[in-house]
């Protein structure tokens, strides 16, 4: 019996009864989850409000979609459901954000500004 083992079963005895079980976990990965889903909205309410991209870094979009990209085959096979909504959520506000780049705002200029902009990296 290993030290890990003795550890975790002192502490399941002492709290059971109580809430502080993996169900707390459970419930602040969903909390978090959700204002992570909840946090894009303002960005993108504001961008088509005031119709300008001025202050959002594509480059910045770009990854970002690119690491939902990578997360999600891991949160699939490991079922972080959690972190799953987060990921679809996510990817597609940073879709979203792209297709507004690409055909509304950008269609007066003609894509003056490329949407990966190697020249100033």
């Amino acid at each position: 019996m290993s030290i890990f083992t003795f550890w975790k079963k002192e502490l399941e005895i002492k709290t059971k009864g109580y809430i502080m079980n993996e169900d707390i976990f459970l419930i602040f990965g969903y909390l978090g989850s959700a204002n992570a889903c909840l946090m894009m909205i303002p960005q993108i309410y504001l961008t088509i409000k005031k119709k300008t991209m001025e202050d959002i870094s594509m480059q910045t979009i770009c990854l970002n979609l690119l690491t939902q990209c990578l997360f999600l085959p891991y949160t699939i096979h490991n079922k972080l459901y959690p972190f799953l909504t987060v990921n679809i959520f996510l990817g597609s506000f940073d879709l979203m954000l792209i297709f507004i780049y690409l055909t509304i705002y950008n269609k007066k200029t003609e894509l003056e500004e490329p949407l990966l902009n190697y020249e100033n990296a």
